[in-house]
């Protein structure tokens, strides 16, 4: 069996199939479109920009007074409320100070807190008296 191909009649083809005019005047009106629309928004910005201003209402005189809302309020600086707070608790918890000079309680570091109760132990309640007598009925 032979294998037939068709044969293209005209085999040779041109360099200038494309034409170059309607494809340069295509892109000259796509051009000239763009800085049309380009123009168009600019003044469409310009009009909403001036009646943003056309319609804007004169701020009251009464709001240049500055009322802070009742507590509790938000914290501006929250870092530096967290700091200085830790920095009181610090202080607190690691100084002495007398609480009660007249019945003589007297505000002492935890550190040294936790030593006295490691050296004298906890203190123990007595037991009741009528819890005595139930264990020495059993």
């Amino acid at each position: 069996m032979s294998k037939s191909t068709p044969e293209n009649p005209n085999p040779d083809y041109k360099d200038r199939d494309i034409l170059l005019k309607p494809i340069l005047i295509f892109l000259l009106g796509l051009t000239a479109l763009t800085v049309v629309i380009l123009f168009l928004l600019a003044g469409f910005f310009r009009f909403m920009d001036r009646e943003a201003d056309r319609r804007d209402v004169p701020e009251s005189p009464l709001a240049a007074e500055r009322v802070l809302p009742p507590e509790p309020r938000l914290e501006v600086e929250e870092k530096q409320a967290l700091e200085e707070y830790m920095s009181d608790m610090r202080e607190i918890l690691d100084n002495y100070e007398f609480r009660d000079p007249d019945a003589g309680k007297v505000r002492i570091p935890v550190d040294q807190a936790i030593d006295i109760l490691v050296d004298r132990g906890l203190p123990v309640r007595d037991e009741p008296e009528h819890a005595q007598q139930e264990q020495k009925q059993e």
